[in-house]
């Protein structure tokens, strides 16, 4: 890493740096360039005695999750197999564990990163708690390709042994979509902490509506209890079993899916959306451009709510929960039409909601305020210090102090 970025210096060649090639926005590549992949660095040594773990950043979300899940630990992590762990972690890294732990990132005490070094070179510096310790904050969510190319995470593990799962399925929910969600925004951010719970309603010419998640420890008629609200809504299949967590993170794991294309956008609830606003996303499901179309929720609250947001870089600690839509299209003539309807989609949620999430770009949006908040001001510092000549940039590159943000 530290040749590959030296002689892009020298040359005067632009560069991106790659691990698992999910960058939804495409920013991990580029026409003309050099991409820097680190994904064949993918060693994970677990120190069970330190309760730590130590992992190369071109290791995939799903390796890690197996590898520490073999050992009866985790760190939290979200739901797919194939994304790499450095880009999940400099993002935030939410998923099913975040009200009961919280972030991948929080987890996250020590970082081995290759940075600019004068004008043309670069180094190995490594961030903790005591050395560079701005670095490992801002890496604590600041997002992937700022301020260096990551090497090596070191992880605090978390033990996990069983856990509750849930699926509810409404193959035909469509009729009871407005309800459904009206109360699952109610029940599962202020659920105990121990349940962490998604939501996830097809466009209209699917029909289906799930939701889904993990109760930590083994609790079947507490977790029953807990979701009565939403049982008793039309007529779900109902599935609640206890097992090992990694069998049940295998079980939810999105598959190694060919690549395709598809648009995403993300935002964060604060309030539990008013009627007009789940009318709203009704309306857009009812008009979507094809199926496959949907939103995906998250509850939010618990652990990764109760760290302030200025502790890390990640900001949007205290929303109730977070909202993603997409829609996949098939030729390039589909492809207006999905954009369209995403971008008009996010503006018609805007009076309702706040920000997005730094992994779920969306090249709309002109403001880096939308992702880091308050904390842009910082982060703009860290990137002045490790990065002063703006040598890692693209599209939402945060600049160095004293920048334009837009």
């Amino acid at each position: 890493v530290v040749n590959a970025i030296s002689w892009c210096r020298e040359h005067d060649v632009a560069f991106r740096a790659r691990s698992g090639r999910h960058a939804l926005e495409g920013w991990s590549s580029l026409d003309g360039g050099v991409v820097i992949d680190v994904s064949d660095m993918n060693q994970i040594h677990v120190d069970e005695s330190a309760g730590v773990a130590t992992v190369q950043t071109g290791t995939t979300q799903g390796a890690v999750v197996k590898a520490l899940g073999k050992r009866g630990y985790t760190i939290p992590t979200g739901g797919e197999v194939t994304p790499g762990i450095a880009g999940v972690t400099l993002g935030g890294g939410i998923g099913r564990l975040v009200r009961s732990m919280g972030l991948a990132c929080d987890h996250l005490v020590g970082v081995e990163m290759v940075v600019p070094s004068g004008k043309q070179g670069a180094r190995v510096i490594r961030a903790d708690e005591s050395h560079n310790a701005d670095l490992l904050w801002a890496s604590r969510g600041g997002g992937g390709g700022n301020f260096g190319i990551a090497t090596s995470f070191t992880f605090k593990i978390r033990p996990i042994s069983t856990v509750t799962m849930y699926e509810v399925t409404w193959e035909r929910g469509w009729p009871h979509m407005s309800e459904l969600l009206s109360v699952w925004q109610e029940l599962a951010p202020s659920a105990p902490d121990r349940l962490g719970s998604a939501f996830e309603v097809a466009a209209e010419t699917d029909g289906s509506v799930v939701s889904n998640g993990f109760f930590i420890g083994s609790d079947e008629a507490r977790l029953r209890r807990l979701l009565q609200p939403l049982l008793k809504i039309g007529k779900p299949k109902v599935t609640i079993k206890t097992m090992p967590y990694l069998d049940a993170w295998l079980q939810f794991a999105l598959p190694n899916e060919p690549p395709h294309k598809d648009k995403f956008s993300s935002v964060w609830v604060y309030r539990s959306l008013p009627p007009k606003a789940i009318e709203t996303i009704r309306s857009f499901l009812a008009d979507a451009p094809n199926p496959e179309a949907n939103i995906w929720c998250l509850s939010w609250g618990g652990a990764v709510g109760r760290i302030p947001t200025d502790a890390t870089a990640f900001f949007h600690r205290k929303p109730r929960y977070y909202i993603e839509w997409d829609v996949p299209w098939k030729n390039a003539r589909e492809e207006k039409e999905a954009i369209a309807w995403i971008e008009r989609f996010r503006v018609a949620m805007g009076p309702y909601v706040k920000g997005s999430y730094i992994n779920v770009p969306d090249r709309s949006i002109n403001d880096l305020r939308t992702y880091y908040g308050d904390n842009l001001a910082r982060l703009q510092e860290v990137k002045r210090k490790y990065d002063p000549e703006n040598v890692f940039h693209f599209e939402q590159s945060i600049p160095p102090g004293g920048e334009d943000n837009n």
